[in-house]
């Protein structure tokens, strides 16, 4: 194994993580003092498992992390890693794979450790293991701290023997040695124990064995009790399981009816919902061809009086076109009149000219006013015509509005009774609905209530049967509780009665002492000897406080045995009646000489104890029987009690008064030197024993409170439990007639809920029934005040034409009056002149009325063409809407009679399905009727059935209570015993009445005996064997010890001889002469003796090692070193300046000798001499800078003289060269 780099960060004084890589061959550690290059050897044994502080120089663990300077702060971990190379075979199987392996260790400032290999968690132990086996240590001899060369020499015999034994790879075997040594010792030690344990079980076996038999009696009794009763228990479950087995066929047979009513009831209702459904369908189409009637007879009505309006207005036109014509012909033959008129008149007026003019001035005022009023009266007369033209369309208008005004009118009033009548209907529903409302606001009120008495009901039951567990768990948890303490009362009367037992007997006294004590129990004296006398034993008369049993047993010691008598006589016979009999021998104190001391207190000894602080009286702690204070003060007059041996060795003076000395522990000291101690363990005397029954006896009066106590609580948990079952079965019972109630109300709701949907659907029709003929008279009111505005407008309009017409005449009449007067003053005048002025003017006058006349007659013949056009288009127009009405008024008339066959139809129709409806009705109620019957047997079945499965349930909690065994196997084992016909259920109960008798007579029973002797015999028998196995290990320990010792004793002496040949040949090498060997001091105990060094320096003899010279010292040990290497090479070696001590002659030799090794061994020292830095393979400085940091460089030493060559001659760059010396 090589060590082939460290890695250090925070350690000591390398604060910065640092390197360095070690190659094989010796290397050297540089720099000047107080650099840190000691720190390195101190790393590598840090992590080998290095543990004592002041090997690594230091107070604490804590030393070892770099705890920072001025210029650089402390860090809070040390970590040091190696890595190795090249292991062994002999390394553990966990890393003997690897080629390299890298051992780390860690420790943070908090005191957490951590130990890795290869980065992996693992025990310091697994890390000194592989060093261990490759003979390497933090303690090896291939370690050599600073200083400690010379310690070799100085070392003692056995220091040294640990050299030879490390190299002779003995050190793994006396680890194993002392381990097996360690195992021996704790096996020993359990054999003690289990020997001690074994004596008190076997003593405990003798009395578990009685009361264990009395147990088995008990259980045997226990068992014809549990018999009889299983078989009561079956019994009775049996015969509710026939009353259940009854009860459920006839439920069975009566649910089968049930179903066929429900099956039944189904499908009377499906039909019922299909009449239903069928009536409303019918009813909606009733309803609807209804309404189409009356919507087709409206149109029907509407279209005839339409038709009735064209065809007036039809005729109007064709008169009026008639009229029109007649008139346009007229004006057409008035026209041509007037012009040959015309033409007459012009002629005649050409002729007459000249006869006109004188006549022309009288006459133009007559001619132009008569003009003027013949123009005014053709105006009049055509707006006369107009006026009646108007007043015949006007009638006409007139006499269709009222036509259609009185169908009108007569809808009215039949709608006003429909209206009635779907109002009433629509009333008569309302009141039905909130009479079922209000029984479905009390049915569903009633649900509700149900419902919650169900749900708290169901929760009282939940509650109920929660709180029946937890007390039936209770209840159980509290028979154990008995049972237990029943066992612990009985234990603890075991004890006490065998304590008792031993003590009546005087089986803790010498057989002396015995035989007096039991002929005073008998009464039988001899020979003159009256056991009367024999008072009591001195053990018998006190009792010492708690804790002070030991103290009063070691001062009193045999006296505790002694028996009080009356007076001197009574002992003497005593002790010859012992010598009589044979009987032993015992010791004696009369009341007398305890008295002598208390008649005169001036010479008691206590008077003369001292109060002291740290010691009292020990009769203050001990209470004595009333009357025998004498004898017993007597006896402990000037006994004190103190903490410890060493205070009452210290405390025995005269001047203290104290003759003896005891301590709690049972230690006593006395005068002179006397000092009596040991284990107490092994201490078990009569006073422990009393105090032992005197516990015993209050522990029993606590077990017995405590057990009346837990009996209480059972019986109060028992009849708690029958009382929740009691009202677990009241509830359940409450709960399905609740149930039974809440089925009747949903029944009741349900009906009802379907009563009130049809009473709604029927309201929903009447109400829509209601909205439409509102609408309808609605429609009429509008069409009738439409009727009413048009009809006034017509009178109105009526009214005004007759009046003009009337004016129009009396203006005509007027007018043609004031014609007829200037006609015949015209004439006056024409008279008054010449015939051919009138003539004239008459001729003037003609034509100008004739022209007027023409042109009058002209614009009349347009305006009649335009009129006629007019009236033509209308006319028809109307002709064509009269015969689109026509077609549309006989499609409607036999679309009428299609839908009143269809009315007739589907009320022949919907009549039958009333009759339908009512029938199946009255079958469904008989139904319920009998399916409720049904129901109700039902229930009550079920109830019973019920109370029975309670009663089951009952019989079966109470059987697992009592036995906590499966029913089911027990009802399947002895059913057909119960069911034979000879079982008689009074025998068995008879038996079990008689069974609980005898077991009640038996009293108190210990049932935890035969668990508690089966347990302990099995633990006897599991101690016993372990003991065989303990001896049998122990013998194999000893094997074991004795094979390493041979091995050991082999190896240490072979290493010994061949270390011995190799020191004594290399010392003279180093000295130059002189002799030196090793001796062992106890040649005759190998495994014991140490290791002399004998020296002899050249020219000197010298008979002790402290003799020699500094020098001498070192170069002897590095002898001693070397000669170990030489035999046995370390793996690596670390020197710490063990070249100080020499002078330069021995450092050349020392280095010879370090070059040999270091064929075979990796060597790493450290070093201030300038020779040894020569000789090294490599050189490591170590500086620091001011900051306090260790830093290392290496130097290639071979390299490093080859460069310094070539730079002499000039060969190559010197800086470049020098960089390549420089790892």
């Amino acid at each position: 194994m090589q060590l082939k780099r460290i890695d250090i960060y925070g350690f000591k004084s390398f604060a910065e993580r640092c390197t360095i890589v070690f190659p094989p061959g010796i290397s050297a550690v540089v720099g000047p003092n107080g650099c840190g290059k000691s720190n390195i050897i101190d790393a590598i044994k840090w992590v080998m498992g290095e543990q004592s502080v002041k090997q690594l120089r230091g107070k604490s663990m804590g030393d070892v992390i770099f705890s920072g300077t001025d210029k650089k702060a402390a860090v809070n971990m040390a970590e040091v890693s190696l890595t190795l190379s090249g292991i062994s075979e002999q390394a553990p199987a966990s890393v003997s794979a690897y080629e390299e392996i890298m051992v780390t260790r860690r420790l943070y400032r908090s005191g957490e450790s951590r130990y890795m290999i290869n980065k992996q968690p693992c025990r310091l132990k697994d890390i000194s293991d592989i060093f261990l086996r490759s003979g390497m240590g933090a303690r090896s001899c291939a370690i050599i701290q600073q200083g400690n060369i010379g310690a070799i020499t100085d070392a003692t015999a056995e220091e040294r023997r640990t050299f030879i034994e490390e190299a002779a790879g003995v050190m793994r075997y006396k680890t194993r040695r002392q381990e097996a040594l360690v195992r021996v010792k704790s096996t020993r030690q359990n054999l003690d124990r289990i020997n001690d344990i074994l004596d008190e079980i076997g003593k405990q076996l003798e009395v578990l064995e009685q009361e264990a038999e009395t147990a088995r009696q008990y259980n045997a009794r226990m068992d014809r009790l549990k018999y009889a009763d299983m078989l009561i228990s079956v019994y009775y479950y049996e015969q509710y399981e026939r009353r259940i087995n009854e009860n459920r066929q006839l439920l069975q047979r009566l649910k089968e009816k049930d179903e066929l009513n429900t099956e039944s009831l189904e499908q009377l209702n499906t039909a019922l919902q299909e009449i239903e459904a069928r009536r409303t369908h019918e009813e909606k189409a009733l309803s609807g061809l209804r309404n189409q009637k009356t919507d087709l007879q409206r149109s029907i009505d509407q279209t005839e009086s339409r038709l009735q309006h064209l065809e007036d207005e039809q005729s109007r036109l064709t008169r009026e076109l008639s009229q029109l014509q007649e008139s346009l012909e007229k004006t057409r033959q008035k026209n041509q009149q007037i012009e040959t008129e015309i033409r007459q008149a012009e002629e005649k007026a050409q002729s007459l000219e000249s006869e006109i003019q004188e006549l022309q001035s009288s006459l133009a005022q007559q001619e132009s006013a008569s003009d003027h009023d013949k123009q005014r009266l053709a105006e009049l007369k055509q707006q006369l015509e107009t006026h009646k033209k108007n007043q015949s369309r006007l009638s006409a208008r007139q006499a269709k509005y009222n036509n259609v005004y009185s169908t009108a009118l007569s809808n009215k009033e039949q709608i006003k009774r429909r209206l009635k009548q779907a109002e009433k209907e629509k009333n008569e529903t309302a009141d039905q609905i909130a009479e079922l409302e209000e029984t479905e606001a009390d049915q569903q009120q009633r649900q509700d209530a149900l419902n919650q008495e169900k749900t708290r009901l169901e929760s009282e039951i939940s509650s109920c049967r929660e709180l029946l567990k937890e007390q039936s768990q209770q209840l159980h948890a509290q028979i154990k509780t008995v049972n237990e303490l029943q066992q612990s009362r009985a234990q603890i009367k075991s004890q006490l009665g065998v304590l008792k037992r031993m003590e009546s007997n005087f089986e803790w006294y010498k057989d002396g002492v015995r035989a007096i004590m039991q002929v005073r129990q008998t009464q039988a004296g001899q020979s003159g000897f009256d056991p009367t006398d024999c008072l009591d034993i001195v053990g018998n008369l006190i009792e010492p406080d708690p804790g002070y049993e030991l103290a009063a047993e070691a001062a009193l010691g045999e006296a505790l045995q002694y028996i009080v008598v009356k007076a001197a006589e009574s002992g003497i016979r005593a002790i010859d009646y012992l010598k009589h009999q044979n009987a032993g021998r015992s010791g004696f104190i009369f009341m007398e000489s305890g008295g002598q001391n208390s008649e005169n207190p001036g010479k008691n000894p206590d008077t003369t104890l001292h109060e002291h602080p740290k010691a009292t009286r020990l009769q203050d702690h001990i209470r004595t029987r009333p009357g025998f204070e004498p004898v017993v003060h007597s006896l402990l007059s000037g006994v004190g009690v103190c903490d410890d041996l060493q205070t009452a060795r210290s405390l025995l003076d005269p001047e203290n008064g104290f003759r003896i000395l005891v301590t709690k522990e049972g230690d006593l000291a006395g005068a002179p030197g006397l000092m009596i101690g040991g284990s107490k363990d092994r201490l078990a005397g009569i006073l422990e024993k009393k105090q032992e029954i005197r516990q015993l006896e209050q522990n029993l009066a606590v077990t017995n409170q405590q057990l009346e106590s837990a009996k209480g609580v059972q019986e109060n948990l028992e009849k708690s439990v029958r009382g929740h079952e009691n009202q677990l079965a009241g509830l359940t019972e409450s709960s399905h007639k609740c149930q039974a109630k809440l089925v009747e109300v949903d029944k009741a709701l349900y009906k009802t809920g379907e009563s009130l949907r049809q009473a709604r659907r029927r309201l929903e029709v009447a109400t829509l029934e209601q909205q439409r003929l509102e609408g309808e008279k609605q429609d009429i009111g509008q069409e009738l005040a439409e009727h009413d505005n048009i009809l006034a407008e017509i009178d109105q309009q009526m009214g005004d034409l007759e009046s003009g017409i009337r004016d129009t005449e009396a203006q005509i009449r007027e007018l043609e009056e004031q014609i007829r007067v200037q006609q015949n003053a015209r004439m006056d005048i024409k008279l008054n002149v010449t015939r051919r002025s009138a003539e004239l003017e008459n001729a003037q006058s003609t034509v100008a009325r004739l022209k007027s006349f023409r042109e009058e007659s002209t614009n009349r013949i347009s305006e009649i063409q335009q009129e006629m056009d007019h009236k033509q288009q209308q006319a028809d127009k109307a002709g064509r809407q009269i015969e689109e009405r026509q077609k549309q008024l006989k499609n409607h008339k036999q679309e009428m009679a299609g839908l009143q066959e269809d009315l007739r139809s589907r009320q022949s129709d919907y009549q039958s399905l009333v009759g339908r409806q009512k029938k199946t009705d009255a079958t469904i109620s008989g139904t319920q009727s009998e399916l409720e019957e049904i129901r109700k047997k039902i229930h009550q079945i079920e109830l019973d059935l019920s109370g029975l499965h309670i009663n089951q349930e009952n019989l079966v909690n109470r059987f697992l209570e009592k036995y906590a065994d499966s029913f089911e196997q027990v009802r399947t084992v002895y059913r057909d015993q119960v069911l034979a016909a000879d079982f008689s259920i009074e025998k068995a109960e008879k038996t079990r009445t008689d069974t609980r008798e005898k077991i009640n007579a038996m009293g108190e029973v210990n049932l935890g005996a035969i668990e508690a002797y089966e347990s302990r015999k099995q633990r006897y028998d599991f101690l016993a064997g372990h003991r065989d196995d303990l001896m049998e290990a122990l013998g194999d320990l000893e094997n074991v010890i004795r094979k390493i010792n041979r091995i050991t004793r082999k190896l240490f002496l072979e290493t010994f001889e061949a270390i011995n040949r190799q020191f004594s040949g290399l010392f003279p090498r180093l000295f130059n002469g002189g002799a030196a060997w090793l001796e062992l001091t106890e040649p005759d105990k190998p495994m014991e003796t140490g290791v002399e060094l004998m020296i002899h320096p050249p020219g000197k003899k010298v008979t002790r090692l402290s003799l020699l010279s500094g020098g001498e010292k070192a170069l002897s040990a590095i002898a001693f070193i070397f000669s170990i290497f030489f035999l046995n090479p370390a793996a690596f070696c670390l020197l710490d300046e063990i070249d100080a001590p020499l002078d330069d002659v021995n450092v050349e030799r020392f280095n010879e000798l370090l070059k040999i090794i270091g064929e075979n061994t990796q060597i790493i020292m450290i070093s201030h001499n300038k020779k040894t830095m020569e000789f090294s393979d490599i050189l490591f400085g170590v500086t620091m800078a001011g900051s306090g940091v260790s830093r290392v460089i290496s130097v290639n030493v071979e390299q490093a003289l080859q460069i310094s060559k070539q730079n002499t001659h000039g060969n190559h760059n010197k800086g470049s060269d020098h960089a390549a010396a420089l790892n």
